[in-house]
Order: structure tokens, then C-alpha cells, then sequence
């Protein structure tokens, strides 16, 4: 998995890992252009294969990368410019809160 964002350079960070489940969460830019889709990727360490990957919105070259933090039944995940949360389980966006409009 790593080799394949460090050679097109996707920008990919590290989120949160969890070694009892041997998962991985990462984001990355889907592109290389300005402005590209923001991923979020669950990643099984074990069998080396994707579990879910999700669109949480879009990457402009004067924003940051996303914010996640883990909580027991989901992912609270601030952008620049909304805030949701995601289901670990049924990846449904709980509470999708658009900071410049809400």
C-alpha cells in the first residue's frame, strides 16, 4: 500500500491504527491535481487489501489534510469545511454539518 501512494505522490497520512484488528486508517488525495477528492481508506494489515474506502469531500492547494479521531462506534472527521461523522460499521454519515453554510 505504501509504495503505491509515495510513488504518485497522493499525499497519504497515517489516521489512526488499531493493531488488535490489525487495521489501518489512512486519507489521501485521489489525484495529483489542485483540487482532488479526499479519501479515507480502511486498510487490513493482514491480508494487505482494502476494506472500504469513502469521499469526505475535496482538497484544495490551500487546505490542510482532515482531522480524524476515533471514537467506540465511529469516525469524527473535521475538514475544512464540514464536519461528519462516519459509522465504523456501516460507513453512513451521521452528522454531516457544513461549517461554512450551518
Amino acid at each position: 500500500m505504501e509504495p503505491f501512494f509515495q510513488r504518485y505522490n497522493l499525499e497519504s497520512k497515517v489516521m489512526d491504527v488499531d493493531l488488535a484488528k490489525a487495521t489501518a486508517l489512512l486519507s489521501y488525495r485521489r489525484t495529483q491535481r489542485e483540487s482532488a477528492d479526499h479519501m479515507l481508506v480502511l486498510y487490513d494489515m493482514k491480508k494487505h487489501q482494502l476494506l472500504w474506502e469513502e469521499k469526505i469531500g475535496a482538497i484544495h492547494s490551500y487546505q490542510q489534510q482532515a482531522q480524524v479521531r476515533t471514537v467506540e462506534k465511529g469516525y469524527i472527521i473535521q475538514t475544512v469545511d464540514q464536519l461528519l461523522v462516519l459509522d465504523k460499521h456501516s460507513r453512513n454519515r451521521i452528522v454531516p454539518y457544513h461549517l461554512r453554510w450551518n
